[in-house]
């Protein structure tokens, strides 16, 4: 049983914030924070695993989809901080890009957001082909993986853009690229993927789970109390 005033509630980093004033608190409380969870850890571990593979002829790519709300944003922004984790704590680092995908995705728009991601502008893909400057940026910068969030904004361009933007896809993880791609989009993102049978078949198809009443919502429940200083604990988890 918990004696009064106990702070068993709150994880030992975040018990000094009890300490805090009341108005410090509240603003601690609205502040974005994450929780991590089995299926979200899984997902991060692959896509680490991915990241860390040898190059392979055709590359390996994840997709990662989910119904609105299930937190595929807040995830994208976490993997995109494990990747710079470990790029300090490698000795030989490899890069990446990341962006989201406009909400129009022509393949001009596509090229244009790759270049804003690059911070340089690599030129057109004619014929299907993609410039040789993103293939010597590829090389200069050890490009590995590109991270692509609301992938499902495919399914918006029209039949003959949606062709394009698949065989870019297709361009970016076949040699001599051979990029992997994390892609993370809604439900829609794996009919985005999967109207392309040969790009396809290079993904492996992870979906967020929605949450229901189980052990699963009450360990993620508990642990997002554990990090808001309330100096009495509210008991979520319990669903009472």
């Amino acid at each position: 049983m918990r004696s009064a005033g106990s702070l068993d509630h709150i994880s030992p980093a975040r018990r000094q914030a009890v300490l805090l004033s009341d108005r410090e608190r509240i603003s601690l409380i609205y502040n974005d924070r994450w929780v991590n969870y089995p299926e979200v850890q899984s997902i991060r571990g692959v896509i680490r695993a991915v990241y860390e593979m040898p190059p392979k002829i055709q590359a390996q790519c994840v997709l990662i989809s989910g119904a609105p709300g299930m937190g595929k944003t807040s995830l994208f922004k976490r993997v995109e901080s494990d990747l710079e984790s470990l790029l300090k704590r490698t000795q030989d680092p490899h890069g990446y890009i990341s962006f989201s995908l406009s909400p129009d995705p022509t393949l001009s728009g596509f090229e244009e957001t790759i270049s804003e991601a690059l911070g340089v502008s690599f030129g057109k893909t004619r014929g299907g082909l993609i410039p040789q400057s993103f293939h010597r940026l590829v090389q200069l910068r050890k490009i590995r993986m590109v991270l692509i969030d609301e992938v499902h904004n495919l399914l918006n361009a029209n039949k003959v853009d949606q062709r394009k933007n698949l065989a870019f896809f297709r361009a970016l993880s076949s040699p001599p690229l051979s990029l992997s791609i994390a892609a993370f989009g809604t439900e829609d993102a794996v009919h985005s993927v999967s109207s392309d049978e040969q790009l396809a078949r290079r993904f492996q198809m992870y979906k967020l789970p929605r949450w229901k009443e189980n052990e699963s919502l009450r360990s993620f429940l508990a642990a997002y109390e554990g990090s808001l200083p309330l100096r009495k604990p509210s008991e979520l988890w319990g669903g009472k």
